[in-house]
């Protein structure tokens, strides 16, 4: 999955920190896991309700800006 999660910097890290690791999390979401083909937005099912994460706002939480 670390791959597909380059284009924003610092998200593969954050979901792969250690203390944080929750397995049957980390199961379902692989599990269940899009990508929009414009990386604006990443959709999952968590627990059996689908939730999508924009691009824009997970730049926003992670404090991140876009390099170009």
């Amino acid at each position: 999955m670390r791959p597909y999660l380059t284009y924003l910097p610092g998200l593969a890290d954050l979901m792969g920190r250690s203390g944080l690791y929750v397995e049957i999390w980390v199961r379902e979401f692989n599990a269940t896991l899009w990508i929009d083909k414009d990386h604006e937005y990443i959709q999952f099912t968590f627990i059996g309700d689908p939730m999508r994460l924009y691009r824009s706002k997970i730049l926003e939480r992670l404090r991140l800006r876009v390099q170009h």
